[in-house]
């Protein structure tokens, strides 16, 4: 709400009226691409009747007035890479909005999400941990596909996966508290790429981005000799249909860096690039292993001895990150006194 403040005759020679000021509104416009307009709301002029105090403070005041308009109009904004957004944030921070995306992907608020980073973050882990607190069966309620598949091979699984996302939703439809279908699962179907090279071009990429469209509903297609356009006439021969609606999830954890990701595809998911620096893998280490729930059947005394060597000067290594932790804690368990020099080198 614009403040409004009075000011009335201080002349003998004016005439004695009571006006109320405002201040001009300033309206910031972004169009599609970024391009930013200031808009300043113009001043009200009094009629010929309605006199106006043009006192010295009167005056002072709207000069005030254009010189915001004029600020308002030179002044631009800041505006960040999603990288620079991210690490803006502590590091927790980063790994719980990467744990909120996994969970929204998997219960299906949001369809798809793509998470970049370099090697040993913990990525994997971090999934594969919370299917299993969700009690999800893997080729029942997820698919992993692993590095080295071709783009037919990624059609091919989305052709099944979409068909049992679809008897999922129908399922769920016909829930209505008198037919005996079973309580609907508590994930959606979800194809899980990782570590899966996507090139920028090629069919890998356009089935990947069909995939991660932001729509709940996906159409992906597949207009080569090797489909049929009538689904009933590809089951005739084998074949598979030459488009598919899937309706599961979608969540690709990749290691490519973040150039040679394809741009529209990091546009159109829940996308999230991390960078973690040696001081703050330290952090996240010593997080993650004080929680009981981490690698519960170590030993509690031996497994602080080794996050504590791990995060100080002594390990030598070049690559500190939640992998190194999890070798250097199985090592421990099988050579509790020589652990430290197997661990140095590896």
């Amino acid at each position: 709400m614009w403040k409004k403040q009075k000011y009335g005759s201080v002349a003998a020679d004016q005439v004695s009226v009571e006006t109320e000021i405002e201040k001009p509104k300033v309206e910031v416009i972004v169009d599609g691409e970024g391009n930013e307009e200031v808009i300043v709301e113009a001043l009200p002029v009094a009629s010929k009747d309605e006199p106006v105090d043009v006192t010295r403070a009167n005056l002072d005041e709207i000069q005030k007035r254009h010189d915001l308009g004029l600020a308002q109009l030179q002044k631009k904004r800041i505006v960040k890479t999603r990288l620079e957004r991210v690490n803006a944030l502590p590091i927790n921070k980063r790994y719980g909005a990467m744990e909120t995306l996994f969970r929204a992907v998997l219960r299906g608020i949001i369809p798809a999400t793509m998470i970049q980073s370099g090697p040993g973050i913990g990525k994997t882990h971090m999934l594969l941990e919370i299917l299993k607190e969700l009690g999800a069966k893997e080729n029942i309620d997820y698919v992993i596909i692993k590095a080295g598949t071709s783009a037919f091979g990624i059609y091919k699984i989305v052709c099944h996966w979409a068909e049992i996302a679809q008897q999922r939703d129908e399922d769920a439809k016909k829930k209505d508290g008198k037919s005996q279908v079973k309580k609907p699962r508590a994930i959606v179907p979800t194809i899980i790429l990782d570590d899966v090279f996507i090139p920028k071009t090629g069919p890998v990429v356009e089935v990947c981005k069909g995939l991660m469209d932001t729509y709940k509903v996906r159409q992906i297609s597949w207009n080569t000799d090797r489909a049929e356009i009538d689904p009933e006439v590809a089951k005739e021969k084998g074949k598979l249909p030459a488009k598919v609606m899937f309706s599961g999830g979608v969540i690709i954890l990749t290691n490519q860096k973040l150039k040679d990701i394809d741009k529209p595809m990091q546009d159109r998911a829940a996308f999230i690039p991390i960078q973690v620096t040696d001081a703050e893998m330290v952090e996240r280490i010593k997080t993650i292993a004080s929680s009981s729930k981490f690698q519960p059947d170590v030993n509690p005394k031996l497994k602080m001895q080794v996050v504590n060597w791990l995060c100080s000067n002594e390990y030598e290594g070049d690559e500190r990150s939640m992998r190194t932790l999890v070798k250097a804690l199985g090592l421990a368990q099988a050579d509790p006194k020589n652990w430290r020099e197997i661990v140095q080198i590896i």
